[in-house]
């Protein structure tokens, strides 16, 4: 059987659709990520849960509510993301992104939940912290530090980080506002959508 010829387009692949033409219009992508975080901010900052419902057959189904505040946390740390470049070359906004990050780690310092780990040494258990930490999900089952000595085990409780959980969104948010208002700032300052843009 003779072998077919093959085209080195064909070893390559079928081309993009995309254009070398095209203009790349970032103003469009942050005018986009600020309509989404318009949507998410003027929403209730709220914590996500699971709805559950029974139907009439037994069947049991749990739908699950996003948290908003997480929604719109995320959003503003998007368009910062985007508009990295811009706020680096700002000489206002610049010093502010480096208060904001600054902020952010503190705050996650402080109300991070830090992993738990039992060290046997004979009869003695010493509580060991490892180096994970993480902001859990509100209600959820975490490692506390009681020590059950007829279970020989640490105490688990649910909800038992929610007041730091609650406390670190709620100051997200706030530090979110903060930066989002100085990058509305900037956007206007560079006349950023102006017609003749393009990026």
């Amino acid at each position: 059987m003779a072998e077919e010829e093959t085209d080195d387009d064909d070893i390559i692949g079928e081309s993009s659709e995309y254009s070398r033409k095209a203009e790349f219009k970032k103003p469009l992508l942050v005018q986009e990520a600020m309509q989404k975080i318009a949507i998410s901010r003027s929403k209730e900052m709220r914590p996500g849960y699971i709805n559950t419902s029974r139907s009439s057959d037994g069947t049991i189904t749990q739908v699950t509510i996003p948290d908003a505040r997480q929604e719109y946390v995320n959003s503003v740390k998007y368009i910062i993301l985007l508009l990295n470049p811009e706020i680096m070359l700002d000489a206002v906004s610049k010093p502010k992104l480096s208060i904001f990050k600054t902020k952010e780690k503190e705050l996650f310092e402080k109300c991070a939940y830090q992993e738990i780990k039992a060290k046997k040494e004979g009869t003695k258990i010493e509580m060991i912290k490892t180096d994970y930490k993480f902001i859990p999900a509100m209600d959820a089952v975490l490692e506390t530090e009681t020590y059950n000595m007829d279970k020989k085990e640490f105490v688990f409780a649910k909800g038992y980080w929610n007041n730091k959980v609650s406390y670190y969104w709620e100051e997200m948010i706030r530090l979110c506002d903060n930066m989002l208002e100085e990058i509305n700032t900037m956007l206007h300052r560079l006349d950023y959508f102006k017609g003749k843009e393009q990026w």
